[in-house]
């Protein structure tokens, strides 16, 4: 598993900031993409697209690190967009329901369209009063009979393209100099109506209707022919309003349109030339009509099987993904209690802790955002918001004793106008300015720590009972981690205590190297930061630094300590023993072990030739070679009984020249380069 990798790999010319991401999102890399967030929007860039291709695993807290930012970056117009999402990151979006919130885009191409859409949808309106309907409406929407639509589609759906009706009775009466043709078909109420006209009037207008159970219809259904001469029929027929209607429009022919379960149409058209050999031609093409429309008929049965049997597909997937979605939803889960256990374990300060905390809870529960209170003095006061913005920050209201009893007790968060009746209003009121609508206590068994809360989720969706039980398990977790970071906070303070008294007896013994402890635990924090190492990482070792003579105390006397050039070889072996007495004796007063590793080694050489153990290269602490670098710099430019002060340019040389012996090459260039800028 790789690392977290971000690359800045182009800003257009519109402003467009393109991120290339890569290796493992999980909660210390989330709070690395909400700085990046921070520094854009100090920047004022709004448009963010990360191509994802390389990602490998995203926690909840990295999905919570982009939607906290997402509802302010859009407020300004912009947007932040993926690109080439891998499938197994896909699944994770999918099982928080985000893949509506945020949108994913197959190349950087379409992703820049998209914010090109963004600035045009934001700088003009549309219009659509000057927009006229289609002249010609489709054929599949003319008619609400089933049987006339197959009708329909058999005359001009066979070269797949959809016309009017009409103009497909215009091109037959052009063809057969025909001068006007009507098409009825049913219209589900026991009649057949008129459903298209074509040729010149008159004809059978739009208001004629025929009913279904007439002789007429009953006739048509019986006669051994589909195209019938009017003139040679018709006196068979009783007389009837039909009948005469027919007649009076100049009706000459008629085509029957039936299947085998009977007449579902009919084409009546005028007087024309017909010769014998086109009767037979329209003949032949109200058989072809009917033979369609049975194959059609066939085809739609088949067609609504396989349409059923796709129905119960679709079902099954459904069914399928949504266990699938259940179970990445449960993996995620996991995979969220585990992480942010492991970070609020190792996290002491409390602002790092109510951080990880709130976009590791936003992302898991896809919330629109997320708020921390904690006590302080008997009064409920606003640390931190993710999601929100806001400018009070330093909200406060005194606590309630009947909502802490109340939150106290619950097993489960709580709807937040469940608490109004507890309060005087203010904490509900604020809550809900802050959009927030769910709270959870913050609680040990003996003591009521502060509160949680968070808003809607962003798809709408109410939480369910998962949700609420996610959210409950973290905020006991965040409590537990809360408090250890109380009890660490008190023992560090008496470890700051224990350090200034060590510091203290140090600088008694040797008043001429008074501040050598502090000034090389400064250089070592600053070249700390400079590598880019993490708070929590630093502080141990620049205790080590602060305190790495401190074996001095126990193990030489005051003549050696001012004189550690004159020495004995029994003298000398003294000397070397303090890295060691100093280790035993840190570790004794229960500091780190990044802190004790600094002391014991920060007398070891690079190559191998130092004291107590005889380490080398990356063997030795990384601590302890600042430590060794520092600590021979300050020693060079401070001065000693035995040695007037160095300018800097020398000291550095000295440094150059020992690097890969004494010290870690690349350190002393990274020191070097530090220092010189800050003299710079």
């Amino acid at each position: 598993m790789r690392e977290l990798t971000i690359e800045l790999v182009n800003k257009t010319s519109e402003g467009v900031l393109i991120f290339r991401i890569g290796g493992m999102l999980g909660v210390q890399g989330s709070t690395g993409i909400q700085r990046l967030f921070d520094a854009c929007l100090g920047e004022g860039a709004y448009s963010t697209i990360f191509v994802m291709e390389d990602l490998e695993f995203i926690s909840s807290a990295g999905v919570g690190a982009f939607i906290s930012v997402a509802k302010e970056i859009r407020a300004a117009g912009g947007d932040v967009v993926f690109v080439a999402m891998p499938p197994r990151i896909h699944r994770v979006f999918e099982s928080l329901d985000l893949l509506d919130y945020f949108q994913n885009f197959e190349a950087t191409h379409e992703a820049l369209g998209h914010f090109k859409r963004l600035r045009q949808t934001s700088t003009t309106t549309t219009d659509f009063a000057g927009l006229e309907p289609e002249e010609e409406v489709p054929l599949r929407s003319v008619s609400t009979s089933t049987d006339v639509l197959e009708f329909a589609m058999m005359l001009n759906g066979i070269d797949g393209k959809s016309k009017p009706l009409s103009t497909a009775l215009a091109a037959v009466t052009a063809r057969f100099k025909i001068p006007w043709m009507t098409l009825f078909g049913g219209d589900g109420r026991g009649s057949f109506i008129p459903l298209a006209i074509a040729g010149q009037r008159p004809g059978l207008g739009s208001g004629f209707r025929i009913r279904t159970d007439s002789p007429f219809i009953d006739y048509l259904s019986k006669a051994g022919e589909d195209f019938l001469v009017f003139h040679q029929w018709s006196r068979d027929l009783p007389p009837s309003q039909e009948l005469d209607g027919i007649r009076l429009a100049g009706t000459q022919g008629i085509m029957r349109l039936r299947t085998h379960e009977g007449i579902y149409g009919f084409i009546c058209f005028g007087p024309s030339p017909i010769v014998e050999g086109e009767i037979e031609a329209l003949s032949l093409l109200g058989q072809m009509l009917n033979w369609f429309v049975a194959y059609h008929r066939n085809r739609t049965e088949l067609a609504n099987e396989l349409d059923e049997v796709q129905q119960r597909l679709t079902a099954a997937k459904r069914a399928l993904d949504k266990s699938g979605r259940k179970l990445a939803r449960k993996t995620v889960e996991l995979k969220t209690i585990f992480s942010a256990t492991q970070e609020f374990t190792a996290s002491r300060a409390t602002k790092e802790l109510l951080g990880t905390f709130l976009i590791t809870l936003i992302g898991q529960l896809a919330a629109a955002g997320g708020a921390a209170f904690l006590v302080e003095k008997n009064r409920l006061n606003l640390q931190m918001v993710k999601g929100v913005k806001t400018g009070d920050a330093g909200f406060s209201a005194p606590l309630p004793p009947k909502m802490e009893k109340l939150l106290m007790a619950a097993k489960r968060p709580l709807p937040l106008l469940s608490l109004a009746e507890h309060e005087d209003g203010r904490l509900t009121e604020r809550l809900a300015e802050l959009g927030m609508t769910m709270v959870c206590g913050l609680t040990t068994t003996r003591d009521f720590l502060g509160l949680v809360a968070v808003g809607p989720k962003i798809g709408g969706s109410r939480y369910d009972s998962e949700d609420l039980q996610m959210m409950w398990t973290l905020s006991r977790q965040l409590s537990v981690a809360l408090e250890n970071a109380r009890l660490f906070q008190r023992l560090e303070g008496h470890n700051v205590k224990t350090i200034r008294r060590l510091i203290a007896a140090i600088d008694a013994r040797d008043p001429y190297t008074r501040g050598h402890s502090e000034r090389v635990s400064r250089y070592v924090a600053q070249l700390a930061e400079k590598l880019g190492l993490e708070r929590k990482r630093i502080q141990p070792i620049v205790y080590g630094a602060i305190l790495h003579d401190v074996g001095m105390i126990a193990t030489l006397a005051d003549a050696t300590l001012q004189d550690t050039v004159n020495l004995s070889e029994e003298e000398l072996q003294q000397v070397h023993t303090h890295p060691a007495v100093g280790a035993d004796i840190l570790a004794a007063l229960g500091f780190e072990e990044d802190c004790v590793a600094t002391v014991r080694q920060h007398h070891e050489r690079y190559d191998g030739g130092g004291y107590p153990d005889g380490l080398s290269g990356a063997e030795i602490h990384l601590g302890a070679r600042m430590v060794a670098i520092a600590d021979s710099y300050d020693t060079m430019v401070s001065g000693r009984r035995y040695q007037q002060p160095k300018p800097n340019h020398e000291a550095f040389a000295e440094l150059k020249a020992e690097a890969g012996k004494r010290y870690d090459p690349e350190l002393v260039e990274t020191f070097v380069a530090m220092m010189t800028a800050k003299a710079g």
